[in-house]
């Protein structure tokens, strides 16, 4: 569910999705503002990201329904305008059976603790990288911990840390499972943290143990930075 510029990136988007067999029923197409922009500048194995603006995926309408799927993942950026925050949070609303992913995926300067309260609110998942860990909890005021956000988020069932060896999946009941990451040469990493909520999402639908999601998770992620961009190519997947 985004919205689309109606240029020649927003068309080259479209396509692309639809080569790939994603649903584009729930794009939307806007006539004033640009298709979304991000600048990526990549130094070694780290980078860093400019969210451009404005852009039309910051006035999604959203339809006036629930759509029908098996999780509604979400993040923060998309709450950084009112019209898609608005969006959203009914849309939230009206998903009330669906299994809620939040990946708060901090891009500053759009941060702000309502957004990041819309999350932990309602998320039956969160998924975030170590170092996001720390400063969610440090914005929102409490414990940097699995327990503090489990005491946090009231209808959290699973908190999902990603670090650079691997990663970490905690459930509410207090057990943890582990993955490491296999050693690989990783080529360009945009698009890896994107990649292992793809993987973790597969195997909470499918009810997998576990140690299967966040090995699923870590998979789909080794694969990704092992292709240049943020799309392995259609032949690799």
């Amino acid at each position: 569910m985004s919205r689309l510029g109606r240029d020649a990136d927003g068309r080259r988007i479209f396509d692309e999705l639809r080569r790939r067999g994603v649903d584009t029923s729930l794009l939307e197409w806007d006539d004033a503002l640009p298709t979304g922009e991000v600048t990526v500048e990549v130094v070694g194995e780290t980078h860093s990201f400019v969210v451009n603006e404005p852009a039309a995926w910051d006035a999604i309408e959203g339809p006036d329904y629930a759509p029908v799927a098996d999780v509604f993942c979400f993040g923060t950026l998309a709450q950084r305008r009112e019209q898609s925050r608005a969006a959203l949070i009914r849309l939230l609303d009206l998903s009330a059976t669906m299994l809620k992913l939040f990946d708060p995926n901090l891009r500053f300067p759009h941060v702000d603790r309502e957004a990041l309260a819309t999350g932990l609110g309602t998320a039956d998942v969160i998924k975030l990288n170590r170092e996001e860990m720390g400063t969610v909890a440090k914005i929102m005021g409490f414990e940097p911990t699995p327990r503090g956000y489990f005491e946090v988020g009231t209808q959290l069932q699973w908190l999902c840390v990603t670090r650079q060896t691997g990663a970490e999946l905690h459930a509410r009941s207090g057990e943890a499972s582990y993955a490491s990451a296999p050693p690989v040469e990783i080529v360009d990493t945009v698009g890896a943290g994107d990649a292992f909520a793809a993987g973790l999402i597969d195997g909470l639908v499918a009810n997998v143990s576990p140690q299967e999601i966040v090995d699923g998770g870590v998979a789909a992620a080794t694969a990704a930075v092992s292709v240049r961009g943020g799309l392995a190519p259609i032949k690799d997947q």
